[in-house]
C-alpha cells in the first residue's frame, strides 16, 4: 500500500490489507485493514493517513466509502525484567534449561496482545518459556515436545516469582508499584479505546464548472 511509505521505520509500523468482495465485486469492495505500531501516537497518526489514503482513493475513481475504526491492542511498553521474575527463571530452570535475559528496550515484537493495555494502567512483567515446536503459534503444525518444560517450569516461575514479590511484606512488590508511572488512569484508558471508535464516509466530488 502506498501510505505505507508516510510512516515513520521507528514506529514499527505494520499493515495488511485483505480484501473481500461483497456480491458484485464491481460496486463494492471490502477491505479490512490493520495497523500495528510501537507507541500510542504512532496509532493515531497511521490511523488518520490510512483514513485519508482510502478516502483519496475514493474520490479518484468517483465511488462511495464508508471508513469503520475500532480500536485493537494497544502497543507493550518496553521494559527489563526485575530480578525476582530473572531470579525465579533461574532457579525453575535449574542445570536443565538456559535462562536468557532480554533488553527491554530493544527491537520490538511483531505480534500483538493485551499485555500492551494493561502496561499502559499498572505495572506488569511477561517471560516466555520454550518447548514447543513448529511454524508458529497460530499453524497446525505447531506441537509440545517438552512437557516438563511447557508446563511445570513455567509454573514453578510464576509461583516464585510471587513469593518473592509478596515475601517480607510485599516489599519488592510496592516497590515496583511505587517506581511505575501509568500512562493512562483507567478512565483515561477507557476514553482513548472509545475515542478511536468512528465510522466516516465520503468519497465521489462533485465539481461545480464555470466559464
Amino acid at each position: 500500500m502506498l501510505m505505507s511509505f508516510f510512516f515513520q521505520a521507528e514506529d514499527g509500523i505494520r499493515d495488511r490489507s485483505p480484501s473481500r468482495g461483497l456480491g458484485d465485486v464491481y460496486k463494492r469492495q471490502v477491505i479490512e485493514t490493520l495497523v500495528r505500531v510501537n507507541n500510542t501516537e504512532a496509532i493515531l497518526d497511521a490511523s488518520e493517513k490510512t483514513d485519508r489514503a482510502f478516502l483519496a482513493g475514493a474520490v479518484a475513481v468517483g465511488a462511495q466509502v464508508e471508513i469503520e475504526t475500532m480500536p485493537g491492542y494497544l502497543p507493550t511498553i518496553p521494559v527489563d525484567a526485575p530480578d525476582e521474575l530473572v531470579e525465579a527463571a533461574r532457579l525453575a530452570a535449574g542445570d536443565k534449561y538456559n535462562v536468557n535475559v532480554f533488553d527491554g528496550t530493544g527491537k520490538p515484537s511483531g505480534g500483538s496482545t493485551d499485555v500492551g493495555d494493561v502496561q499502559h494502567i499498572q505495572p506488569f512483567f511477561t517471560f516466555n518459556t520454550e518447548g514447543a515446536s513448529g511454524s508458529g503459534l497460530h499453524s497446525v503444525a505447531f506441537d509440545i515436545d517438552d512437557e516438563e518444560l511447557t508446563y511445570i517450569v513455567t509454573a514453578k516461575i510464576f509461583a516464585l516469582t510471587a513469593y518473592r514479590f509478596l515475601k517480607g511484606g510485599a516489599e519488592a512488590a510496592r516497590r515496583l508499584v511505587d517506581d511505575y508511572k501509568p500512562v493512562f488512569t483507567k478512565q483515561e484508558y477507557i476514553d482513548f479505546m472509545e475515542s478511536m471508535i468512528s465510522v466516516k464516509t465520503g468519497g465521489e466530488p462533485h465539481f461545480d464548472t464555470r466559464k
